[in-house]
């Protein structure tokens, strides 16, 4: 939701020719969604089985943990989603014409190819059909246009944009995996939504943040975002005293 702010923003720095500004925006604001998003789907991603016993339990005739694969194969739909600032920015700058035409080719695309799946597959038919579609139309060809049309060097947007995320995401798997091993989660279908029957999930996602905040900030760029964030605090307890 976050990256729809970014299409005025690119209207205003292109009005007031900030071609610096637009720059930190095409690399360091990726970076800041990406890293907001990453975690999120990374932990629902290894906590899938535990997380769906807990929060459906046995309402599906099973334990709803059967079902975690067909949540970590949505979860893949959300790949696209590292490309909403650089699409905002296109769209901002007016170009929009070829996300757009790849967006409604993907849609007319996946009715019936999810169709098909799905007398196929099943219910995973669907999921199958949006994630197949979305890849090609909303990453691939989107991702190619993006990075042609704002001339984004991949050199620095690994560097500046992926270092940090990916830091942070090697950690926070390694967090994870390494706590599952000592501590397994396996939550009872049966029982309420008490929140002591939630805690020791609730105890592993913190687990992965710290592990994400600390690989984050393992990288330049993030402990550079660190004294961004303490410098605007300091600023603004300095401007509002007690």
């Amino acid at each position: 939701g976050l990256a729809y702010l970014v299409m005025p923003a690119v209207a205003s720095l292109l009005a007031a020719r900030d071609m610096k500004a637009l720059d930190r925006l095409k690399y360091d604001g990726t970076r800041l969604h990406i890293a907001a998003i990453l975690p999120i789907t990374l932990l629902a991603w290894i906590h899938a089985r535990p997380f769906l016993t807990l929060w459906m339990g046995n309402t599906l005739g099973e334990d709803a943990a059967s079902k975690a694969f067909l949540m970590r194969l949505f979860l893949v739909a959300t790949i696209p989603l590292i490309l909403s600032v650089p699409v905002q920015i296109a769209f901002g700058m007016n170009k929009p014409r070829v996300i757009a035409l790849a967006a409604l080719f993907g849609a007319l695309v996946n009715l019936p190819l999810s169709l098909i799946l799905t007398l196929r597959l099943g219910v995973a038919g669907v999921i199958w059909g949006t994630v197949l579609t979305t890849l090609f139309s909303n990453l691939l060809i989107p991702g190619v246009y993006v990075f042609r049309e704002l001339d984004i060097k991949p050199r620095l947007f690994l560097s500046r944009t992926l270092s940090a995320p990916t830091f942070g995401a090697l950690a926070l798997v390694g967090a994870a995996l390494t706590l599952r091993a000592f501590h397994p989660l396996h939550p009872s279908p049966l029982g309420g939504m008490s929140l002591a029957r939630w805690m020791p999930l609730v105890g592993h996602l913190v687990v992965g943040c710290l592990a994400y905040a600390a690989g984050y900030l393992g990288a330049k760029v993030g402990r550079a975002d660190l004294a961004a964030v303490v410098g605007r605090l300091r600023r603004r307890v300095g401007t509002n005293p007690a």
